[in-house]
């Protein structure tokens, strides 16, 4: 899995969507639209590459957007979860059209990872977590990836950084990563 994991990086990361990946486009200096957009484009790439067979992507924000939230949060600890916030589950092994009515919190991702992988729990809080398993069916037949196409009145800031979009085309043969078994 590590080849995979590099393979990713470099293909995707590295090169089409540069070290901007892990910033935040829905903030002040953005309008939601283009946080929306850039979201969708990033989503689209991994979908039209080879990676999305075997992806899962859990999108979710950081903040309830002021909404009142007519559900009062669960106590689980001295933190407690707060208000509720959206998360969309995106994979070839989603349940299609599934609404979970579990309570999850932002460690449920951690949670998923851990379980996936066979890794240990870092504190309590993942430890008690669910781990969205629930969103899932490996058993059904992949999703097939559904391309949300991006208007072409849309503009894009400069935010790419290495000059690549992602609907650049994907290199599908000739790659070789730096790799060896051993690592």
């Amino acid at each position: 899995m590590l080849r995979t994991c590099r393979e990713f990086k470099r293909t995707l990361c590295n090169r089409y969507f540069s070290s901007y990946l892990g910033s935040s486009l829905q903030n002040h200096l953005y309008t939601v639209a283009q946080g929306m957009w850039y979201v969708t484009r990033l989503i689209n790439a991994l979908m039209e590459s080879p990676y999305w067979k075997d992806s899962v992507i859990i999108l979710t924000w950081d903040d309830y957007g002021g909404f009142y939230d007519h559900v009062e949060p669960p106590d689980v600890d001295a933190y407690d979860h707060g208000p509720r916030v959206p998360t969309i589950v995106i994979s070839p092994y989603a349940k299609p059209g599934f609404i979970s009515h579990e309570v999850y919190d932002f460690t449920s991702v951690l949670k998923f990872i851990e379980e996936r992988w066979g890794m240990t729990y870092l504190k309590a809080r993942d430890h008690y977590a669910l781990d969205l398993r629930d969103c899932f069916d490996f058993n059904q037949k992949p999703n097939l990836p559904l391309v949300i196409p991006v208007p072409p009145h849309v503009t894009e800031r400069n935010v790419w950084g290495c000059g690549y979009h992602p609907s650049v085309a994907l290199p599908h043969t000739g790659f070789r990563p730096h790799y060896t078994p051993s690592q």
